[in-house]
C-alpha cells in the first residue's frame, strides 16, 4: 500500500495526486458516492459506509480526514437522525445542534471540504468595481447565509447587507459573529420581504441546487422582483477540484459529505434540470454568465444578471446554437 500522506493542513496537489493512487481507497469510496447519487436511501450503501468508516477508525488510518476529534459512532448517530427526518427545515435545524468537539455541526459539515466560495464572489465583486472607485451597492442580500460567511463578504461591497435564513439556531450564531454589520432575518427565500427593484446583489450559494423544483421557480420569481436593473444573483459551485479529492480520501470524510448531501436534498426527485434551469432564468428575465476564478481547483462563481440587453444577446445566440453562458 502507498504511504498516507500526514499533514497538519491540506496540500491541494498531494491531496489530488494521493486520490488519484489506486492504493488509497479512494476509487471504492468514489464507486459508493456514485451509488449513492443513484439511490440516496439506500440502506446497504449507507450500512458500507459506516462499516468501512468504523474499521478505519478501528485501524487508526484516517488520511486527510478531517474528523479526528469526532468518533465515527457521533457521524453515524447524525446520518441516521438525517435520515429518519423528512422535512428539510428540520433537517437543517439539525445543522444547529452541537457536535461532540463544541463545534455546531453546520460549520463542522459544511467547513471540512469546501473551498471558501466567498473567495470566489469577493474575486468577481471586486472585479465589477475595480474601475470605479469608492463606490459601493446599496443593498445585498445572502439567502440561506447559515452562519453568515457570505453574508460578511458582501458588507464589503453592500452599504447596507441582509442575511436570511430559514434556521433560529443559525441566525444567532451568525448575529454573535457579525454583530450589527449585517440584518440578519429568520424567513423564506421563495417569498422575499424586500421591495420590488430594491436590490443591488443577491447571493445563493449552495441553495439553489437543494430547492425542489416548485421552490427554485419561486427563488428566480422573487430574484427577478427585487433585483433592480443591472441587479445580479450569484452562486457559485465547484468542479473537478480539492473538495472532491477530500471527500474521497477518508471514508469518515465520505461519510460526513452524504450526511450533508442528504440534509440538503440534493440527490431527492424534483429538482430542475439544467434545461429546465435556463427555461426558467430566461422566463425570469436574467442572463446567465460564468466566471472561473481558480483554474486548480476549477471553482466557478455563476452570475444571473438582470440584463435585457444582454438576456436578448444570450437568448439570439442560444436560437443559433451557441453556448452563451
Amino acid at each position: 500500500m502507498s504511504e498516507i500522506p500526514k499533514t497538519s493542513s491540506i496540500d491541494l496537489h498531494t491531496a489530488i495526486e494521493y486520490a488519484a493512487n489506486e492504493d488509497s481507497g479512494s476509487f471504492e469510496r468514489e464507486s459508493l458516492l456514485s451509488e449513492f447519487a443513484r439511490k440516496p436511501d439506500g440502506d446497504s450503501i449507507w450500512d458500507k459506509a459506516y462499516s468501512m468508516a468504523q474499521q478505519e477508525e478501528s485501524e487508526g488510518e484516517n488520511p486527510y480526514s478531517e474528523f479526528d476529534d469526532i468518533p465515527v459512532s457521533e457521524l453515524i448517530e447524525l446520518s441516521k437522525k438525517v435520515r429518519a427526518t423528512a422535512d428539510f427545515r428540520e433537517r437543517y435545524q439539525l445543522m444547529a445542534e452541537e457536535a461532540p468537539n463544541g463545534k455546531i455541526w453546520f460549520d463542522v459539515l459544511t467547513g471540512f471540504s469546501s473551498l471558501d466560495v466567498e473567495v470566489g464572489i469577493e474575486t468577481y465583486l471586486t472585479s465589477r468595481l475595480e474601475n470605479i472607485p469608492n463606490r459601493k451597492f446599496e443593498v445585498g442580500v445572502d439567502l440561506g447565509c447559515a452562519t453568515g460567511r457570505v453574508a460578511e463578504v458582501l458588507t464589503k461591497f453592500c452599504d447596507r447587507t441582509v442575511g436570511l435564513d430559514a434556521s433560529e439556531a443559525l441566525i444567532e450564531v451568525a448575529k454573535q459573529r457579525s454583530g450589527d454589520e449585517v440584518e440578519y432575518r429568520v424567513g423564506d427565500v421563495t417569498a422575499l420581504q424586500s421591495a420590488d427593484n430594491s436590490v443591488d446583489i443577491i447571493t445563493a450559494t449552495g441553495l439553489i441546487g437543494a430547492l425542489n423544483a416548485h421552490q427554485e421557480v419561486r427563488l428566480f420569481e422573487e430574484a427577478s422582483r427585487v433585483l433592480k436593473d443591472g441587479g445580479m444573483l450569484i452562486d457559485g459551485y465547484w468542479e473537478n477540484n480539492l473538495q472532491a479529492a477530500l471527500i474521497k480520501l477518508s471514508w469518515k470524510n465520505t461519510l460526513a459529505d452524504m450526511i450533508v448531501d442528504t440534509v440538503s436534498g440534493k440527490y431527492q426527485a424534483g429538482h430542475l434540470n439544467g434545461h429546465q434551469r435556463d427555461d426558467l432564468r430566461r422566463h425570469t428575465g436574467l442572463a446567465r454568465t460564468k466566471h472561473k476564478y481558480s483554474w486548480i481547483p476549477q471553482t466557478s462563481v455563476v452570475v444571473y444578471e438582470k440584463d435585457k440587453k444582454k438576456l436578448a444577446a444570450q437568448i439570439r445566440g442560444y436560437s443559433r446554437g451557441l453556448d452563451t453562458g
